[in-house]
């Protein structure tokens, strides 16, 4: 027989449920612990909420890291290889350990449907597997885990927490989690334990949420009242309780490159689990992460270019005021291309006022919205920008290298597939 490919694996990956989606922990738990319910980590931190999971992550890793904790990773989704979304060391995994992991899964599966068990498994639930069996051969110390979609009922939640993060809440998914932010709240509370760390960096929070961390008393912190962050004279000072009581502070960290408010349940969370930092390699680890496609900066066609996979409403404000305070004298263009599911009017709504040029881009799909559908929306909200629509990112690209100048700043934003796509075109030229 021959040996399927990567590209192989994940195409029959996409076929095996009915469904993409199927939220429920019964079939993906079965699995788990007929393959014996490895653990990814001795130490593990689960991260769910509307935005800025990956941002603080990334924080976490980079800080446990710089202590010498072996650190491993699992995000979703990718942006150009599938690889990147388990990472040891920060290094993602090769093709042979990604197809290793597949066929055990596989034929843990013909095991159980031997047994009368005949379970499959959605793309996501089958990847959060293989990413729990490849951490959990990596003998780390730790491993961060970010949520898919909600809390309670995704595949990641079959693993508990050390501590668990609740970054933001906000409206999106509605048609899975809920139409309002109690909704919403309860849902990514699901990942909280009793008597572990649960961490609330939404300012706003939903009674939902913290009700149900006291009903499971899980030991819940709020931003701005147990930990958080202050902005000093051009830098910031986070700060927060050890488990016995004692605060800790870190002062004078350098403006990050990631959003600056997810700095401070990522350092709580590290000093919580006893992992030790001098100041300065927090104040280091803190201003010198990065991630793809988030705030990402790049020189391309001599164009400056901003990437952020923005694609609901508080993540679409978050980047305005970023370009009230960065982006000021400047004319900014805008490449937008966004799935017909997501809030459109609520994102396009957050940035009107802070773009000058709109190119919009169709994205090719079902669920992907048209251009002449946004430009609609576009020239409902404003009369004060030019619009202009393309059905491909190369199209797109060109068209805005065309209309700007090496002096303005073009914004690459609304879905994960917009920022791929352009960033793909980018590194390949």
């Amino acid at each position: 027989m021959t040996q399927r490919t990567l590209n192989d694996w994940l195409a029959w990956m996409e076929q095996q449920h009915p469904s993409a989606i199927d939220l429920g922990l019964d079939r993906v738990q079965k699995v788990w612990q007929a393959l014996g319910a490895p653990q990814p980590a001795k130490k593990v931190v689960v991260v769910g909420g509307t935005n800025g999971k990956g941002s603080t992550l990334t924080y976490i890793s980079q800080l446990a890291m710089t202590a010498g904790w072996k650190t491993g990773t699992y995000t979703s989704p990718h942006f150009l290889r599938y690889n990147e979304r388990v990472a040891i060391e920060g290094k993602s995994v090769a093709d042979g350990q990604l197809c290793a992991v597949f066929e055990r899964i596989e034929a843990c599966q013909t095991a159980l449907s031997q047994q009368g068990e005949v379970i499959s498994l959605t793309y996501f639930e089958f990847g959060t597997l293989a990413a729990l069996l490849l951490l959990a051969g990596a003998n780390l110390d730790l491993a961060v885990l970010e949520v898919g979609l909600g809390g309670r009922l995704d595949a990641v939640n079959i693993v508990s927490g050390d501590v668990a993060i609740v970054t933001s809440v906000d409206l999106d998914h509605t048609d899975w989690l809920g139409s309002d932010r109690e909704a919403i709240g309860f849902e990514k509370a699901g990942i909280f334990r009793p008597d572990r760390l649960a961490l609330c960096a939404e300012p706003d929070v939903p009674q939902s949420l913290a009700e149900h961390a006291q009903t499971i008393a899980a030991r819940l912190m709020k931003i701005g009242e147990s930990f958080g962050i202050d902005e000093g004279n051009g830098d910031y000072r986070c700060y927060g309780q050890l488990p016995d009581g004692r605060p800790w502070y870190v002062d004078h960290i350098p403006a990050p490159q990631l959003p600056v408010r997810n700095m401070a349940p990522a350092l709580q969370a590290v000093k919580w689990l006893g992992i030790e930092l001098t100041d300065e390699q927090c104040r280091h680890a803190l201003s010198h992460a990065t991630l793809t496609g988030r705030f990402q900066h790049m020189e391309w066609q001599n164009r400056h270019w901003l990437l952020d996979v923005a694609h609901n409403p508080e993540a679409a404000r978050h980047l305005a005021k970023w370009l009230a305070r960065n982006a000021k004298g400047r004319k900014v263009h805008a490449l937008c291309g966004m799935l017909a599911d997501k809030d459109i009017e609520g994102v396009l709504g957050a940035l009107v006022s802070s773009i000058g040029h709109w190119q919009l881009l169709t994205l090719q799909g079902a669920r992907g919205q048209t251009a002449e559908g946004m430009a609609r929306r576009v020239a409902h909200l404003t009369s004060d920008a030019s619009i202009a629509q393309a059905d491909t990112v190369e199209e797109a690209l060109t068209a805005l290298i065309n209309v700007s100048s090496a002096d303005d700043l073009i914004v690459v934003f609304g879905s994960f597939y917009t920022v791929s796509m352009a960033l793909e075109k980018m590194l390949a030229d």
